[in-house]
């Protein structure tokens, strides 16, 4: 990856270890991540990001995801780690380094077909110039994650409140005012 090119980039929000097993991703966390890997390699993208959440807890997110990188055949080099998220709109701040460093210029978000909608438009915020694209997963079961607080593992307690708790806030950062560009006076 020549520093200066432009980059397509794909990425895959985390979702988080199995409160009732933390030695396993949640089967939301895998299920994206094996269809980024297809993303990746059918976009002819140039490197996957892979969000993984929570400072005591990143690293073994990241281990697993990236051994079902592997076991689909990503090269190691391919791959970039965006640690100790805390929310979509921390993981797309969070990506400042790494978009500048790539020169990323497409953005492929991959992920729950509830969540990505949201993951998108907070990279639009923050990154007004990439060029946000979304892969939605019809994820098929929804589970508790090992969080620091009981309070950030509700939504993940089922189906419904899982829904719930991305449109609310989709709705919510829909109606957040625009940035507004300022240049120097002078």
């Amino acid at each position: 990856m020549a520093h200066g090119k432009s980059t397509k980039a794909v990425f895959v929000p985390s979702y988080g270890i199995a409160l009732r097993d933390p030695s396993r991703l949640v089967e939301m966390s895998c299920e994206a991540t094996v269809e980024g890997a297809r993303v990746l390699k059918e976009n002819d993208a140039d490197v996957i990001i892979l969000a993984a959440a929570f400072e005591e807890y990143w690293r073994t997110e990241a281990e697993l995801r990236i051994a079902i990188l592997d076991r689909a055949g990503v090269d190691s080099g391919r791959i970039r780690i965006l640690p100790a998220v805390t929310s979509t709109y921390d993981e797309a701040k969070k990506m400042r380094a790494l978009i500048e460093e790539f020169d990323i210029t497409t953005l492929l978000v991959v992920g729950n077909e509830w969540q990505v909608p949201r993951a998108a438009l907070a990279f639009s915020y923050f990154f007004p110039d990439l060029r946000v694209q979304t892969e939605p997963v019809r994820t098929t079961v929804v589970e508790p994650i090992v969080a620091p607080s009981w309070l950030r593992t509700l939504p993940t307690r089922n189906r419904q409140l899982w829904i719930a708790h991305n449109l609310t806030r989709w709705v919510v950062a829909q109606n957040r005012p625009k940035m507004v560009r300022t240049r120097p006076l002078g």
